[in-house]
């Protein structure tokens, strides 16, 4: 069989079930859903894990470590109902980090212990989504969480990523949206994106306001033969998406 000339691909990332904006996911799910992606990636903080960081016992908790875990794995499954034959992709984030940190500091000898690692207690493979756990290429551009590295200033961090892969890419993690451009070698240009988040702007950390973020998530047109792949963030704004196409 050919391979087909172009892809559409999705991306979402920092949900933090369960500190997620509901009606932003909604919106945002919405959309993607109207496109018939290829693939939908999920990259990295889809949970919180509050529960379980050094931030825990500090923060207001909104769940416990059960009903964090049962909740992701809701939005799990409604994200597989809504694209059944999309192929979805879920990569590492910091986030997810801290369930292997907690069993490494804290019960070491579950590591080794079948169904222990965050993969299989959020189910993955009962959904079949396929589990990076740390980044992954395709036609020439690179999904990665984006974890050890932000700046406030937007483009910024996702330059910074571009330089250390010598190409495109695409990261989550600091909550910005941004596309940034460049020409390198004989003129072929890289592009790098910065994807918003889908969690709710005023989380417990954030003392008299509201966070310097964006909500929303990117569609990626993806040329298969020119290997030209063209971004289209989508941002979301008082209930409402701007930027669709």
């Amino acid at each position: 069989m050919a391979r087909k000339s172009e892809l559409k691909v999705g991306v979402i990332s920092d949900v933090h079930c369960p500190y997620q904006d509901k009606k932003a996911v909604k919106l945002s799910l919405d959309y993607l859903e109207s496109h018939k992606l290829d693939k939908l990636f999920l990259l990295g903080d889809i949970i919180d894990f509050i529960s379980i960081s050094r931030f825990g016992t500090s923060l207001k908790r909104k769940a416990g470590l059960r009903d964090e875990i049962n909740e992701t794995i809701q939005f799990l499954a409604e994200v597989r109902k809504r694209f059944p034959k999309t192929e979805l992709i879920y990569t590492r984030g910091n986030h997810e980090e801290r369930w292997d940190k907690y069993i490494i500091d804290h019960a070491p000898a579950l590591e080794e212990v079948e169904g222990m690692r965050v993969q299989d207690v959020l189910q993955l493979k009962k959904f079949n989504i396929q589990w990076v756990p740390d980044k992954i290429r395709i036609n020439r551009m690179i999904f990665y969480h984006g974890t050890g590295r932000c700046s406030s200033v937007a483009g910024a961090t996702v330059r910074a990523w571009m330089d250390s892969f010598y190409g495109s890419c695409i990261i989550g993690h600091i909550h910005r949206q941004a596309v940034v451009s460049k020409r390198v070698g004989m003129g072929e240009e890289v592009i790098g994106v910065e994807n918003p988040c889908l969690c709710e702007m005023d989380p417990d950390y954030i003392k008299g306001g509201t966070a310097n973020w964006q909500q929303g998530g990117t569609l990626l047109v993806m040329n298969q033969n020119s290997y030209v792949n063209t971004p289209y963030p989508f941002r979301i704004e008082n209930k409402k998406l701007y930027g669709a196409i």
